[in-house]
């Protein structure tokens, strides 16, 4: 009966033929869902499988550092009850870590459907967002040196730290790794102007009789002139010389699909920021409390521990990126975000504090940290200046991060 009533002939498909109650063409050697014997209701619908499909692309953003999603919500009722510094720092500290590696992944799924360039862009934008959010707590609590700790201690973690661990995992996988000069030139270039932005305060700051209105207007200038260049740098990346930084590798081969569709990745990323968001308030208010039960210099806690917690996004993405030989995209996220940091964060910051009043923040960081800051690009420059990489570099930044770190311990 069946192939009676559909034993037509067709002119593109051919005829119809029937096996095991499904009606198949003469073209297409898979059954087509024309017809079953199967009643409809065991038939898997649409919205079934588009839910698995979802499922599935979500169990992509698991990791071993999954299980620390628990802290989240005992972070956040550990703050709202206002339990010890300690405790509360603890858990929002434990928190934030997972958080950022799904924002991390969700980044890289949106930039799964542009390219490397724009995901590079993206990794390092949303991947700040925990420093800017970190940031934003702390000025309207009036905490303007632990703003300027976070902010120095994000640029040093990603160039000595983050870079320092894309080079070692990726030179252990690979001998040695290319890295696109165009990519080398605008970055570093970039980043030294940041650093002669932030030297100039300093020093205009250490000069006798010098008011410290003035220092903060000088930063308010400096500020914009970092903006306007940050502008013109991703003008330079995305409109004008586009080509130069597209398939420089060949990196586009072989990549991996992303996890999720756009709007899917979308809303874990928003999702994701407000989770930040709210842990970070709770975070950012115990970090006084939490050095001083611990017995830890405040300086250390501000620019170790906490850019760490917020370069965790960056980190996981540049070192899994570094071992699939994708070094330009590594630089790009690392070295990315730091230029992000120095040359649109911290002048945003600024700038924030002028326009809706709140305690004045200027880009004047001290002698010391300044001149750790200019040494670490110093050295940043010449390892990137031969256009390779290798585990010896690496090895050379993270122990360089590692003098750093204890330098900020004893200061």
């Amino acid at each position: 009966e069946q192939c009676e009533q559909f034993g037509r002939m067709d002119e593109e498909r051919g005829p119809l033929r029937v096996a095991d109650g499904v009606v198949y063409d003469s073209v297409s050697r898979h059954g087509s869902l024309l017809w079953t014997n199967d009643p409809v209701e065991s038939q898997p619908s649409l919205i079934l499988m588009r839910g698995k499909g979802i499922a599935n692309g979500i169990a992509g953003y698991k990791s071993a550092w999954s299980i620390l999603l628990i802290f989240v919500p005992l972070g956040i009722a550990a703050g709202m009850l206002e339990y010890s510094p300690v405790l509360v720092f603890t858990a929002n500290f434990l928190g934030i870590v997972p958080l950022a590696l799904v924002l991390g992944t969700a980044t890289e799924d949106i930039a799964g459907y542009t390219n490397d360039t724009v995901g590079g862009l993206l990794n390092a934008s949303f991947g700040n967002a925990v420093e800017m959010i970190i940031s934003i707590q702390a000025l309207r609590l009036g905490l303007v040196d632990l703003v300027k700790a976070t902010l120095l201690g994000s640029v040093l973690s990603n160039l000595l730290l983050v870079l320092g661990c894309a080079f070692l995992f990726g030179g252990l996988v690979f001998q040695k790794q290319a890295i696109s000069p165009e990519v080398v030139t605008s970055t570093t270039s970039l980043l030294s102007l940041s650093a002669f932005s932030f030297v100039i305060p300093s020093v205009f700051g250490m000069t006798n009789g010098r008011l410290l209105l003035q220092v903060d207007e000088l930063s308010l200038c400096a500020a914009m002139g970092l903006i306007l260049c940050y502008l013109c740098y991703l003008a330079y990346q995305l409109i004008t010389h586009k080509n130069l930084f597209e398939g420089t590798e060949g990196e586009d081969e072989g990549d991996e699909e992303p996890n999720v569709s756009l709007p899917v990745a979308c809303l874990i990323l928003c999702v994701s920021c407000g989770l930040v968001s709210w842990t970070s308030e709770y975070l950012v208010d115990s970090v006084g409390g939490f050095a001083s039960a611990m017995g830890l210099p405040a300086s250390f806690v501000s620019v170790i521990l906490l850019p760490i917690v917020g370069n965790a996004a960056e980190h996981f993405s540049a070192i899994s990126v570094a071992m699939k030989d994708k070094m330009d995209l590594s630089v790009s996220i690392a070295v990315g975000s730091s230029i992000q940091i120095a040359s649109f964060v911290a002048p945003f910051m600024v700038i924030t504090s002028w326009v809706f009043g709140l305690p004045l923040l200027n880009l004047d960081f001290g002698a010391f940290s300044t001149t750790i800051l200019m040494v670490t690009i110093f050295v940043v420059n010449v390892i990137l200046r031969d256009l390779n990489s290798d585990w010896l570099k690496g090895a050379i930044l993270l122990i360089g991060y590692a003098i750093v770190a204890s330098s900020f311990f004893f200061y």
